[in-house]
């Protein structure tokens, strides 16, 4: 009975070894993954703050672009007053250029008339003085008779 005993508490002893390896080891697959997974919490934080840089960024683009939108659609409204400007002075040339026209046509049309008055004033002038020249010389032609 006490070999039985001993038998028993030998296999018992072998079981107790066994089982201490392979707590040994499952300890030390738990020390390895909650390394494992320290490591990945600190990754995942390292990852969640470069996020959060990054998001800031995004932010500050969104804002300086909201911002560059309003100039661009100021800047645009100013074009197009601008261009309405243009518009009225391209008008008003217009108009002064076809003022000018009429002007010198105008002062062309003047400028026959005042050549043809003078021809008829040259002419009634030579007319006049052949009259009296001859109304001279009929008035001398009558003294003398």
């Amino acid at each position: 009975l006490n070999e039985s005993l001993q038998n028993q508490n030998s296999d018992l002893q072998r079981k107790i070894v066994r089982a201490d390896g392979k707590s040994s080891k499952f300890q030390q697959e738990l020390v390895r993954q909650k390394s494992a997974a320290t490591g990945l919490t600190s990754e995942r934080s390292e990852l969640l703050s470069v996020n959060a840089k990054q998001q800031g960024e995004i932010d500050r683009l969104m804002a300086e672009t909201k911002k560059y939108s309003a100039k661009t659609i100021e800047l645009n409204s100013k074009v197009c007053e601008l261009q309405a400007k243009l518009s009225d002075v391209e008008t008003v040339k217009y108009n002064l250029d076809s003022e000018k026209a009429r002007l010198s046509t105008q002062l062309q049309l003047s400028e026959t008339n005042s050549k043809w008055a003078e021809e008829q004033l040259a002419k009634k002038s030579e007319a006049t003085l052949t009259l009296r020249s001859q109304s001279e010389q009929r008035i001398q032609d009558l003294k003398e008779e």
